[in-house]
């Protein structure tokens, strides 16, 4: 396939996702190239080593069919993140997969990741995580952790595995302000993968 048009970012993995999130509003024949300045892991995932083998492409006119799932009324392509406001809420999250399953969470930061490429999981292309972060406390007259603190050596929260699941449909039901990895804020109800759509990347 080729293509004469092309819309082209040039800059991070934000940037780049940044348009994939109003990609609706991109005509379908468009190409979107991306240039990355950083080695990002969206760079990365997209084979893009630095940003002269994403020239390279570029002037070879290379194209690539992918596919982006909605969140809310933006989208994504390869992986999105959440983080929910602190409550009072004993349990602030409901998780429903596919309107047959729905679990109830704790404070904890959600992952969905598209795995449309693998076609192991075409009928289940969305791969849903939760994580748990708390902050580790040690004994004040432990003697090792008196000397991080001699030293101001912070322990760095542990992390909690307490859900993996792949699905197709997602709807996340919040207690509190729900926020992406880019800032980007949602009412306390959200859907994730209602809506796909077809990217030509170049």
């Amino acid at each position: 396939k080729t293509t004469t048009n092309s819309l082209v970012v040039i800059g991070n993995d934000q940037d780049f996702n940044s348009l994939i999130g109003v990609s609706s509003l991109v005509q379908d024949d468009i190409a979107i190239g991306f240039i990355p300045l950083d080695g990002g892991k969206t760079a990365k995932k997209l084979q893009l080593k630095n940003w002269e083998a994403a020239i390279g492409g570029r002037a070879q006119r290379r194209i690539q069919e992918r596919i982006a799932f909605s969140v809310g009324k933006r989208f994504f392509l390869e992986r999105i993140e959440f983080g929910i406001a602190p409550t009072d809420n004993q349990q602030p999250l409901i998780v429903s997969i596919d309107s047959r399953l729905n679990l109830r969470l704790p404070e904890c930061k959600l992952h969905f990741e598209n795995l449309s490429e693998d076609r192991y999981h075409s009928k289940n292309p969305i791969l849903f995580s939760a994580h748990s972060y708390h902050q580790q406390t040690e004994p004040s007259n432990d003697l090792l952790g008196g000397l991080r603190k001699k030293l101001k050596i912070n322990l760095q929260p542990r992390h909690h595995n307490i859900a993996n699941l792949h699905g197709k449909l997602f709807h996340i039901e919040s207690a509190s302000e729900i926020t992406d990895n880019y800032g980007r804020s949602y009412k306390n109800s959200l859907w994730i993968g209602k809506n796909s759509r077809k990217l030509r990347l170049i």
